[in-house]
């Protein structure tokens, strides 16, 4: 059964792994993933942030001592630094509280 116990340790997953390690596993053997987790809504979530930051104006660099514009890479203030913003908008928190959980098991392991 699937309690916050089980989701927290993953214990879920050892019955599929145990299966996985006996021979290949079949789609059907694994069990559906909620609405939330399924690629589709991540996609979809992922798409919208992205969408909204590539509108979004990027503010020019201020100028420096002499008044002339900085010069800041592309990559910097532009595509990729939304792509991060949108991957970390999307996906930290999930790692986040994944890594929270993590680092005492490494210390107690």
């Amino acid at each position: 059964p699937m309690n916050a116990y089980s989701r927290a340790t993953f214990s879920f997953v050892d019955p599929i792994i145990l299966a996985g390690n006996e021979k290949p596993l079949e789609e059907s053997q694994l069990p559906m993933l909620s609405g939330g987790d399924s690629a589709r809504t991540h996609g979809r979530v992922f798409k919208e942030e992205l969408e909204r930051r590539m509108k979004a104006k990027v503010p020019a660099p201020p100028p420096d001592y002499f008044g002339k514009n900085q010069t800041v890479p592309v990559k910097v203030q532009g595509v990729d630094a939304k792509v991060l913003g949108a991957i970390i908008k999307v996906f930290g928190p999930s790692f986040l509280i994944g890594g929270l959980w993590k680092v005492p098991q490494d210390f107690l392991g």
